[in-house]
């Protein structure tokens, strides 16, 4: 319950960041599609079967929207000093990996079928999220702020991305929130890759 309660917190926090935004519009997210066919998706892929779940196959405007609230609650439960999870739709997930595997390319990848481009699912979001926000590399040591986070949120979002170009948009105006260029390249590219997100 209280990580529902965070979840939806998640959403109310990044959208008044958000609409205090100059050029900010109101309502829904921009594009949000839930309607995706999934017919002959796994079944633990599989909404209109098994259930909308964390696992769910989507367009990426869903996942990215409810990945960034799933990381709101993250944030709120866990240490970023240390391994963390979140309990959420009646189990708990790994925030460092998939059904105990850490296999690049996420969920998505290594377990959906189908069209993958512009698809995503919102625990792939959520651990990429979570990744570059605890960035932790031999290379770049940097980390973003909360507000690094939420700027990064806001800027993706006020480009009214397609429903499948979040990934795309996100990753054209990372570079603008003033985060060093290790972090905001190199580690930003290594986390989306491993997590699924970049399709």
């Amino acid at each position: 319950m209280k990580l529902g309660i965070t979840h939806e917190l998640g959403h109310a926090m990044a959208t008044l960041y958000y609409g205090s935004q100059p050029g900010a519009v109101g309502g829904l997210m921009p594009n949000l599609d839930a309607n995706l066919d999934v017919t002959n998706e796994i079944a633990s892929c599989n909404f209109s079967t098994e259930g909308y779940s964390f696992d769910s196959k989507e367009w990426n405007s869903v996942g990215y929207s409810e990945g960034f609230a799933n990381f709101i609650a993250a944030k709120i439960w866990n240490n970023k000093n240390q391994l963390g999870a979140l309990n959420l739709f009646t189990a708990k997930h790994d925030l460092e990996a998939f059904d105990k595997a850490n296999t690049p390319g996420g969920r998505l990848v290594n377990k959906c079928v189908g069209s993958l481009t512009g698809k995503s699912t919102n625990g792939d979001w959520t651990r990429f999220l979570w990744d570059f926000y605890t960035n932790s590399s031999s290379i770049c040591n940097a980390q973003p702020s909360k507000l690094d986070m939420l700027q990064l949120y806001s800027k993706t979002r006020l480009l009214v991305p397609s429903k499948g170009g979040f990934y795309n948009a996100m990753r054209s105006i990372v570079d603008e929130i003033g985060l060093p260029s290790c972090l905001a390249g190199a580690r930003f590219d290594f986390y989306a890759a491993h997590n699924g997100i970049n399709l």
